[in-house]
């Protein structure tokens, strides 16, 4: 499941609204793993009670951004990282801190983030990822302590579904849109695999949390392209689960009573993670697999392998890139656009698995791959920019 950063300004909203719909780190969470960059900060602490003054706006201003990070050992997150040191390498006169806990739990990661922002005082933060029970805890003194309330949430909508009505003001996101995302992976994988209008069985499409709207808008998106892309291949939705093993197994179940499958998708990574293994056991037969929310080096391998037919990626460079930007420009007196800025989604096919392994392993590798595609964004956020609902579409 690709990620959405929400931004809210303190003139703008009230915290209650940052709520996920209950979910826990793991939604998002890719499901590789990957040697976590920093962490050394304290935890325990909380912050200072001392309301930062308005920024002056100017170009060359030295501010100082931290980027709170859940889980750093997560590849998405590491690629986002990535992306947000990038864009203080770029800037030239910002300073961003990565860092995050090694202990992701509950209580580490609101310790952690609160001990963050009181040792770094930063001018702007952004926190990855929403773990509800934390996040209703850090938001409200984060915004009282940051200079005109320049904070940014990844991986946490302002609302749960596309009828909701966001937090007075408006609200910025940063990031994809779910549907987007599975939509590109279906149509990359059926067009690389040469399924065509001729195709007849049953199309397999997973969801591993029930209820929610971005996963409820990923699975009809899916459907909708095998609808039509592939009108004699029926579309059949079940619920996985957040439980890797437990998706693996119910993964199995699934494809071993479906006979005629012939095309497997799943709205979360966990469930990409979960055909990767199954189809390196040989356990997949003939079905067409599709890599949806490939965010590391493993799951672009497997494309190259040929265990995928094809996949899509949410940029999670670029999220990292746009969020950091728009948080320096904010320390600056530059307001964020309101509405949803989308940062787009890639496909990885058989021709550009390779490019993306490397990316998602390098760092150099992934600021030639992912900035010029920051870039545009950063330099077209009116174009990039839609309604807050466009976002579960």
């Amino acid at each position: 499941m690709g990620n959405l950063i929400t931004g809210v300004r303190r003139r703008r909203a009230g915290w209650s609204a940052l709520l996920c719909a209950g979910l826990v780190a793991v939604v998002f969470a890719g499901c590789g793993s990957s040697d976590s960059t920093e962490t050394s900060a304290g935890d325990t602490g909380s912050a200072a009670s001392t309301t930062g003054s308005s920024s002056t706006a100017s170009a060359d201003k030295k501010v100082k951004i931290a980027v709170f990070v859940g889980q750093p050992a997560i590849p998405t997150y590491v690629s986002g990282g990535w992306g947000a040191k990038t864009a203080g390498e770029e800037d030239g006169a910002a300073d961003v801190t990565v860092n995050g806990p090694t202990d992701p739990s509950p209580n580490n990661t609101t310790q952690f983030a609160l001990s963050m922002q009181q040792s770094l005082q930063p001018d702007g933060y952004a926190a990855i990822p929403c773990i509800t029970t934390a996040w209703t805890k850090v938001f409200p003194v984060l915004m009282k302590e940051i200079p005109d309330g320049n904070v940014l949430t990844w991986n946490c909508p302002a609302t749960t579904g596309p009828d909701e009505t966001p937090p007075p003001g408006g609200t910025t996101f940063v990031g994809i849109s779910n549907p987007e995302m599975i939509t590109t992976a279906t149509e990359a994988a059926i067009q690389a695999s040469g399924l065509d209008s001729s195709a007849t069985g049953t199309a397999l499409i997973a969801f591993c949390y029930p209820g929610i709207a971005t996963q409820e808008a990923a699975v009809n998106a899916a459907a909708d392209v095998v609808k039509r892309e592939l009108p004699n291949v029926k579309p059949e939705t079940f619920l996985t689960a957040v439980d890797q093993t437990e998706n693996t197994n119910k993964w199995s179940s699934q494809l071993a009573k479906t006979s005629d499958a012939v095309l497997a998708v799943g709205a979360c990574s966990i469930d990409t993670a979960s055909l990767d293994t199954l189809s390196a056991k040989k356990s997949t037969g003939d079905v067409v697999l599709v890599a949806n929310d490939a965010e590391d080096a493993k799951s672009a391998q497997a494309i190259a392998d040929g265990r995928f037919a094809a996949g899509a990626t949410s940029n999670p460079w670029v999220q990292g890139y746009v969020a950091t930007k728009l948080l320096i420009d904010g320390a600056r007196g530059t307001a964020f656009p309101e509405g949803w800025i989308n940062t787009t989604v890639s496909a990885i096919n058989p021709d550009n698995a390779a490019d993306y392994v490397k990316a998602f392993q390098d760092q150099a590798a992934a600021k030639d791959m992912f900035l010029p595609i920051a870039q545009k964004v950063i330099d077209d956020l009116p174009g990039h920019t839609a309604p807050l609902a466009d976002s579960f579409e």
